[in-house]
């Protein structure tokens, strides 16, 4: 069992889970990354509803405006 660690609920498939990771990271020249070398999870993890919430402006204290 995984716990998200903005909301602390249970997260029932790992597979839609968000994974913290460190690692390196070359940039692309058009932006953004082209790669990352040495990944490596941090053992923080965050749910989907967290995730949107975080991506799109919004607080852990908003609620369920964007659940699925």
């Amino acid at each position: 069992m995984i716990r998200c660690h903005t909301c602390r609920e249970e997260i029932p498939d790992p597979q839609r889970a968000w994974y913290e990771i460190t690692g390196w990271e070359q940039p692309r020249r058009q932006g953004g990354t082209n790669a990352v070398f040495d990944r490596r999870r941090t053992g923080t993890v965050m749910c989907d509803a967290c995730h949107s919430r975080r991506k799109f402006g919004g607080s852990p204290q908003q609620g369920g405006l964007f659940d699925a």
